[in-house]
Formats: structure tokens, C-alpha cells, sequence
């Protein structure tokens, strides 16, 4: 494919991985992958943000976005057990880099984004969607409400996290 191809499919899956709660975004390989040399897992830092209310998984949506845009470990805090089950933490983390770079470099604007509202809806006891909005540093959207997905969260050892976690190779369509 050419260069101008590949920056088209790393615009696309920018606007989607963005749009995704962007911390749903997998690796390219899984636990199951018996060929790769032995992964160190990722330091990853202990959740503040308990709790299952609406305003919680707001806290928990926005956190889990602050990780990813920050290109940190922090990020496989927010996964669900099953999410858990198909990544390891170091797999996540290198994943995570270079997914933020391919979507950095297609778009430029992007660089710089940051948690904007966060919104939810079919909020119960146990699962919910969220939706979160992305803006540059003056806060101006990005990808507002109308082009941004709604996330699936549930509820894991009283706080909320998020079940979507494709690969990378899925998201740019390899």
C-alpha cells in the first residue's frame, strides 16, 4: 500500500480509536500467542476511582481516556477481566504506543487532545455506555457527540470497566 493509503487508514482508525473510549483498543498479539519471547508485565498503578454510579463510571471513562491519550500503563487498569483474559499489560502498553503514534502522526490535531465531557446512558446496576468527547488544549471539539461511539462498561469488583478491546490489527483493518 502506498503512503497515501496508509495515512488514510491511520485517519480512519484515528477518528475510531478516539471515539472507542479509546481505552478499548487492544495489541496485535494475545496471551495465546505461544511463539513471541516471554513478556515483563507493565507497572500498572492501583485504581482510585471505586464505585458503580453514574457519576462514577463518568470518573472511571475519562480516567481510563486521561491513560490512553497519556500513552501510559495506567490504561490496562480500565480492561475488564475478559479484556485481561486475551492481553497482558506489557502487550497492551506496546500496543498502546504504537497506536498513539500511527494516530499522532495521521493526525497532527490529535497530538495534543484531551478528555472533553464525558457522556452515559443505559446506566444499571452492573453495565452501562459511555461516550466521551474529545477536544484540543482550548477545548474545542475534536470529535464531539455526534461522531463519537458509545463504549460497553460494567461493573468488576465494585468499578467500572470497559469490555471492548479490539487489536490494532482489527482496528486499521490488517
Amino acid at each position: 500500500m502506498n503512503a497515501q493509503g496508509t495515512r488514510t487508514r491511520y485517519l480512519l482508525a484515528a477518528v475510531v480509536a478516539v471515539t472507542m473510549t479509546f481505552g478499548a483498543l487492544g495489541c496485535g498479539s494475545s496471551k495465546s500467542d505461544t511463539s513471541s519471547s516471554p513478556k515483563t508485565e507493565a507497572s500498572v498503578a492501583a485504581r482510585a476511582d471505586t464505585g458503580t454510579t453514574e457519576a462514577d463510571l463518568k470518573k472511571a471513562a475519562a480516567a481510563a481516556n486521561n491513560a490512553n491519550l497519556a500513552d501510559t500503563a495506567d490504561a490496562y487498569a480500565y480492561l475488564s477481566a475478559s479484556c485481561h483474559d486475551k492481553f497482558t499489560s506489557a502487550e497492551w502498553v506496546d500496543n498502546l504506543h504504537v497506536i498513539n503514534q500511527g494516530i499522532r502522526t495521521a493526525v497532527p490535531a490529535l497530538a495534543n487532545a484531551k478528555t472533553g465531557p464525558v457522556n452515559v446512558r443505559n446506566v444499571t446496576p452492573t453495565s452501562a455506555e459511555a461516550q466521551i468527547i474529545i477536544v484540543d488544549a482550548s477545548g474545542k471539539e475534536l470529535v464531539g457527540a455526534d461522531k463519537a461511539d458509545w463504549g460497553e462498561w460494567v461493573v468488576e469488583d465494585g468499578q467500572w470497566v470497559t469490555t471492548k478491546c479490539i487489536t490494532a490489527n482489527e482496528l486499521l483493518g490488517n
